[in-house]
């Protein structure tokens, strides 16, 4: 563990070892999502190193930049040298009707949980969750927040 200038060195790879290129939806023109829709997302980068054992991160952002949750892919990504591709998928039925971005991060986590960004995509795509269910009611995120749960079940 070390630090050069210029750039860090942590789990022996180079802050530089990976750049993503391209961000990209897959099968999707304009990207707003229907519940029971998936977001799928063509993920291009540059390998300096082979990985084996890389894994990206989404974190879901709203449009003012709040963190509201994230997701993480095992660590399994196996790299070769030069362009690689990596396509991710998200389940975003979870999401309350609005408008919102991602942060794409590759990264490496070490024997004890400690992880490392290789590459960090600030509000790499933004996508919209379309108002559907919730009886046709408009949501409203300053008082409901951005997790919209199953419906209710009413049993008696």
């Amino acid at each position: 563990w070390g630090a050069i200038i210029g750039f860090t060195i942590l789990f022996g790879y180079a802050v530089l070892d990976i750049l993503v290129t391209s961000v990209a939806y897959i099968n999707k023109d304009f990207p707003v999502f229907e519940t029971g829709e998936k977001i799928k997302l063509s993920v291009t980068y540059n390998a300096k190193k082979v990985f084996n054992d890389m894994a990206f991160r989404m974190s879901i952002l709203t449009t003012d930049g709040r963190i509201i949750g994230q997701a993480t892919s095992s660590p399994v990504v196996t790299t070769k040298l030069g362009e690689n591709t990596t396509v991710l998928e998200l389940n975003v039925d979870w999401l309350a009707p609005g408008k919102y971005g991602i942060e794409l991060v590759a990264y490496m986590v070490n024997e004890y949980g400690g992880n490392m960004n290789l590459d960090v995509v600030d509000m790499a795509c933004v996508f919209e969750k379309s108002q559907s269910g919730n009886n046709g009611m408009v949501w409203n995120h300053e008082w409901w927040g951005n997790i919209s749960f199953p419906e209710l079940q009413i049993v008696e």
